[in-house]
């Protein structure tokens, strides 16, 4: 089990972000703003919170990104992910970052995404939960910029089966 948290990045451990090309197709990439609005997207969600358009089966693998390029200046790139990962609801339901050498998160080329591959506990694949409507995870990233600022913001998978 400690491997598993370990693994899957529940349980923080130092993150070395690895970099590369966006490979995460245009529905499975959400812009985050300058400012988030006061919309409520989901209970216990931030205000503002962004949904990704293409929901995630739980047995699925596939990459997901977050385009920070609308939130930074046009002068300044992601530098380091100083944190990712998802709720503690989620987690409890088998839902994590993967954080293996195939799929660590990346900050790609242009330095104005970050990339990850969300996975689940694959004990979990069946489980109830995911069926019908399913769940909505929250993933929480923090980035630091070349200008030294922090952005920290939350993003929202519907987690279902397909």
């Amino acid at each position: 089990m400690l491997t598993w948290l370990l693994v899957t990045g529940i349980l923080a451990a130092e993150l070395q972000p690895g970099s590369g090309d966006l490979t995460a197709p245009d529905t499975r990439v959400i812009d985050i703003p300058r400012a988030q609005l006061r919309t409520q997207v989901a209970a216990g969600a931030p205000l503002g919170v962004q949904i990704f358009a293409q929901d995630y089966d739980p047995s699925d693998s596939g990459e997901y990104a977050m385009n920070f390029g609308t939130a930074i200046d046009a002068n300044e790139t992601i530098v380091d992910i100083e944190y990712i990962g998802v709720s503690a609801a989620a987690a409890a339901l088998g839902i994590a970052i993967d954080t293996t050498a195939d799929h660590i998160p990346i900050i790609t080329g242009d330095g104005k995404h970050i990339q990850y591959w969300p996975l689940v506990d694959q004990a979990q694949w069946s489980a109830l939960s995911f069926d019908a409507a399913g769940v909505i995870a929250q993933v929480k990233v923090r980035v630091r910029t070349s200008k030294g600022r922090r952005w920290e913001r939350t993003a929202l998978h519907q987690v279902r089966q397909l």
